[in-house]
């Protein structure tokens, strides 16, 4: 199963597509913050930043803590969910090397983070460059299992992926 990004206002706004069908809206409602809101069927999830320096979100589902994002030096950002039974489940997303350094495609992959690596999803992003020197990216996401399809996990995977890239940017040394 593969699902698509489509950019509708740079940096701003974007949709997930499964099927050609619109399954999730993302805004970033203000461009100083990182904090993003998106709605998936009649629900309103957030994502907000709860300290200061940007190392805890808080997700919010209808009002209702579901999760949280942490960063720290030794671990980088952690995703812990509750899912249906209260059980809570970290996950933590990787980034895989793809050929050379110059290389424009990234790839990034949720799995969960206990002894037994569990691969969620994969992101595949790619960056193109128009002849008018206009950018713009392709990004899919691929789940590992068909039965596993979960948009919230896959709109908190790429809000991770995007805090990684953003951490790379910074950086003077990234791998």
């Amino acid at each position: 199963m593969v699902m698509e990004i489509k950019t509708i206002k740079y940096n701003k706004e974007y949709q997930l597509i499964d099927n050609s069908i619109e399954v999730a809206r993302i805004i970033k409602p203000k461009w100083y913050l990182s904090d993003i809101e998106f709605y998936l069927k009649n629900k309103t999830v957030l994502i907000e930043k709860t300290n200061f320096w940007g190392t805890y979100y808080n997700i919010i589902e209808m009002g209702d803590s579901i999760g949280k994002i942490e960063w720290s030096f030794k671990n980088g950002y952690i995703l812990t969910l509750k899912n249906n039974v209260d059980k809570i489940i970290e996950y933590k997303l990787k980034k895989v090397s793809l050929g050379k350094w110059n290389n424009s495609q990234k790839q990034y992959i949720l799995q969960e983070n206990n002894n037994n690596v569990k691969v969620i999803l994969t992101i595949n992003i790619i960056y193109k460059l128009t002849l008018n020197l206009k950018s713009y990216e392709n990004i899919e996401i691929i789940f590992s299992d068909d039965c596993q399809i979960d948009y919230l996990k896959s709109v908190c995977a790429l809000f991770l992926m995007r805090k990684e890239m953003s951490i790379e940017r910074r950086s003077i040394y990234h791998q």
